[in-house]
């Protein structure tokens, strides 16, 4: 075995890396994080830790249960999480999503404003809706509401939701642009020229303040492309976000795995 990736069965990612890494002569092995958990061995000693098998890997997100869980089975999960998170994070091969003190997603958080906080970005205030009623923004900026469970969308001073989730104010004509991030490389998503926002250097900035080695940073650019703020960072980055650099990405992934 030459490569283990630790992802859900139907994960694309995974299996497109899993493809190229086949086609260059290299065994990739494609496991659930409950079989990765069995097929490691972790024996310690006086004066080190051993990870038998000691193997490049990499950990795609963890689908949650499809039922709720017993209280065995819930026992049964986070022991074998807590091995693999051991495994990982004890292996001397090269490991994308390595987890540390705080897990495969590093410091990153669902709230914006604790994600700009830790990657030392420029602060915007944050909105929490508790309970489901009609309101409206606080001033006369255009806001972005995140529903729970439901896509963005805008929320302006005009109207009012029904909704729980969080909100945040935008730019004027605020638009997005996707960078990928992969340790100190970084690419932008579109052909759009940013150049004076320097959009690549503060996305692997942002990205080593959350500890992620691999992330999408996702910004919005104002109108004008004077200015962007950093709408939210994806600590498991999708194939629709990797898609128009998938040419470029996955080949670095592969030479960090030594693959």
């Amino acid at each position: 075995m030459d490569l283990l990736l630790v992802c859900e069965p139907d994960d694309p990612v995974a299996a497109g890396i899993a493809s190229i890494a086949l086609g260059r002569g290299r065994q990739a092995i494609l496991l659930n994080h409950d079989q990765a958990a069995r097929l490691f061995t972790i024996a310690g000693g006086p004066d080190n830790v051993r990870v038998e098998p000691d193997v490049p890997m990499m950990l795609r997100p963890r689908a949650p249960p499809a039922a709720p869980l017993t209280s065995d089975e819930r026992f049964l999960r986070g022991e074998a999480w807590a091995t693999l998170w051991a495994a990982a994070a004890l292996a001397t091969s090269p490991v994308i999503n390595r987890p540390g003190a705080f897990g495969p997603e590093g410091r990153w958080s669902p709230s914006g404003a604790i994600v700009e906080a830790r990657a030392a970005a420029p602060p915007t205030p944050e909105l929490h809706l508790a309970e489901r009623r009609r309101g409206a923004p606080p001033d006369a900026r255009p806001w972005a509401i995140e529903p729970s469970g439901q896509p963005a969308r805008r929320w302006l001073k005009a109207g009012g939701v029904r909704a729980l989730g969080r909100a945040r104010p935008l730019l004027k004509d605020e638009r997005y642009e996707r960078v990928i991030v992969l340790g100190d490389q970084a690419w932008k998503s579109s052909t759009v020229d940013l150049t004076p926002l320097n959009l690549e250097a503060r996305s692997i900035e942002a990205a080593r303040g959350l500890e992620l080695a691999f992330a999408t940073v996702i910004w919005g650019v104002g109108a004008g492309h004077d200015a962007a703020r950093l709408a939210r960072v994806d600590p498991y980055p999708s194939l629709e976000q990797l898609w128009p650099v998938w040419t470029d990405v996955a080949p670095a992934l592969l030479a960090r795995l030594g693959c």
